[in-house]
């Protein structure tokens, strides 16, 4: 493995952020700015990147990602090459991938929700700037260690000619299991990819994070497999990563509209429940003590969800 530099133009390299991958990986390290000047995340890019074999193409498309600026963005402060190694400097997240995360445990209906909401505000930002993200991929999305705090990374996919996939400017290539989160039309070279190509990303790390596979040829029910999903969502979750995309929602405004809608709609259930079980009227004696804890057990539950649904 070639030896990482100890500073990269006005940055000193400290150490890597998570496991460092093979060669043709690109590699994650923190710096800090000349002088003490803040912390920051250096993407190292490998040497087989897209940027090594054409540099106009890392300055073009970096411009474009240092043009985002949004609280689920992951902000680009630097693009620059140090002999032979081009690197990223992005704002410091005190967290890890989301790859990581879901390797690490299982996410709660709310917590993935929240994850998908951020996810898809970041989209929305870069769609409204004219950028497709087309490589989204859990690798590429940072989470804070509170979960608080989500931001996107690596916006730019290149196609080479005959309209083979490239990997961004922040990669080498597409490895396969990546493939599992593209949209058909973005691995088809007579297709156009657009908006609805980066929804069908987000709908596959939904999909994962709701039921904690990764995805493969087939999305089952989320429900199925993880009974704190409402059937209700099932069907926004696989709408959202159709093969089709006329079948998709148009945009993520639109699915983030109707992701709010179910939320409310959940909401307004278990408040309805709530109130149900307060006008109660149950026995005293016997079984019927037994029968009081179970609700009071049961309300407390759903007074735990209500609120965390409430605050959300």
């Amino acid at each position: 493995m070639t030896e990482v530099p100890r500073t990269l133009g006005p940055y000193r390299v400290l150490e890597a952020i998570g496991p460092v991958g093979p060669a043709s990986a690109a590699r994650l390290y923190s710096g800090v700015g000349a002088g003490g000047a803040g912390m920051v995340m250096l993407k190292i890019l490998p040497p087989r990147a897209a940027a090594a074999s054409d540099p106009e193409r890392f300055e073009r498309e970096a411009a474009a990602i240092a043009a985002l600026s949004h609280p689920n963005v992951l902000t680009l402060h630097r693009a620059g090459r140090e002999g032979d190694t081009f690197y990223l400097a992005f704002d410091f997240v005190n967290g890890r991938t989301l790859e990581a995360l879901l390797k690490g445990r299982r996410l709660s209906l709310q917590e993935a929700i929240n994850i998908f909401k951020g996810i898809c505000r970041g989209l929305q930002h870069a769609h409204s700037r004219g950028v497709l993200h087309r490589d989204l991929t859990p690798r590429n999305v940072f989470v804070s260690d509170d979960l608080q705090t989500v931001k996107i990374a690596d916006f730019g996919l290149g196609r080479t000619e005959a309209g083979s996939l490239t990997g961004t400017i922040a990669t080498s290539e597409i490895t396969f299991s990546a493939l599992y989160y593209q949209a058909p039309e973005a691995v088809d070279a007579r297709a156009k990819a657009d908006v609805r190509s980066d929804l069908y990303s987000a709908g596959a790390i939904f999909h994962e994070m709701l039921t904690g596979r990764a995805p493969g040829n087939h999305f089952g029910l989320p429900s199925g497999v993880n009974s704190e999903v409402p059937s209700s969502l099932d069907m926004l979750v696989l709408r959202s990563v159709a093969r089709n995309p006329d079948e998709r929602p148009p945009t993520v405004t639109a699915l983030l509209t109707e992701l709010n809608g179910l939320e409310e709609d959940l909401r307004l259930r278990l408040l309805s429940e709530i109130r149900d079980f307060q006008t109660m009227h149950l026995p005293t004696e016997g079984g019927g003590k037994k029968m009081i804890w179970v609700a009071v057990v049961v309300i407390l539950v759903a007074l735990a969800v209500a609120a965390a649904l409430l605050l959300s």
